[in-house]
This record gives C-alpha cells, structure tokens and sequence, in this order.
C-alpha cells in the first residue's frame, strides 16, 4: 500500500483552549485491489508526531471519488476517530476492507 498526502491542516496553540496540532488526510493506494484508493488521516502532536490515525482502504475504484471525500473531511477538520462515522453519514459507505 501506497500512502499520498493530499492535505495539512494546521491549529495553533490556544491557550487554554487547544494544543498545538494538525492533521494530515491522504490516500491510500493498492495497486492490485479491486477498489484500489482509499483514505488515512492522521492527527500529529506540535513535533508531527503521530497521535492517532484511522485507515479506510479499498474504498472506490475511482480516485476522483476518494480525493473529493477528503476534501470534505479536510474542509469540515474531521478528526481520525470520528471519520468513518462522518463518511458513513454522508452515504460514503460501504467500506472495503481494512477499514477502522
């Protein structure tokens, strides 16, 4: 599996509010599956360390449709716990294999 990173969004530090942090949204790729594209995001600590992260793979054969899903994700700063839960509402859903 191949891993793109498409986009980064970054927060700053609020004091009392939030920590320093971004999160990353890419696509996956793997060549040899059926529904090859899918997607990860990552949330990175203020060193871009990995926090925590989600893996949806083979979701699309088009990757057209996969890019235009995280656009919307980047766009609406969803967090890698609550992705599949987000795609699943906006009828993104089924998942292939790999997802969680």
């Amino acid at each position: 599996m191949k891993k793109e990173t498409v986009f980064l969004r970054e927060f700053s530090e609020l004091e009392h509010l939030q920590r320093s942090h971004a999160l990353r949204y890419g696509l996956t790729v793997d060549e040899n599956a059926p529904r090859p594209f899918g997607i990860f995001i990552e949330r990175l600590d203020r060193l871009r360390a990995v926090e925590d992260a989600r893996v949806m793979r083979q979701m699309d054969t088009a990757r057209e449709r996969v890019l235009l899903l995280l656009r919307y994700l980047y766009e609406n700063a969803v967090e890698p716990r609550c992705a599949r839960d987000v795609l699943h509402d906006i009828g993104a859903a089924p998942f292939g294999e790999g997802c969680g």
